[in-house]
């Protein structure tokens, strides 16, 4: 049971990001004709930002249950 939500988890985060990266990237290609290999880069860094608070520093700083 557990395997299975977490599995599920992991699809809902692939598609969420998938959706929320991909109109930004579709507007900027059909104004430009083109992409910005920084534009690329900005956009790799928002999962890795989001990823490290989930991950790493919300466990660390909100769930220590202490007051």
């Amino acid at each position: 049971m557990k395997s299975s939500v977490k599995v599920k988890e992991i699809w809902i985060h692939i598609w969420a990001w998938f959706i929320l990266l991909s109109f930004p990237v579709v507007v900027t290609t059909i104004q430009f004709n083109e992409l910005q290999p920084q534009f690329i880069v900005r956009f790799l860094i928002f999962p890795f930002v989001f990823y490290a608070n989930y991950l790493v520093l919300t466990p660390i700083l909100l769930l220590k249950k202490r007051v």
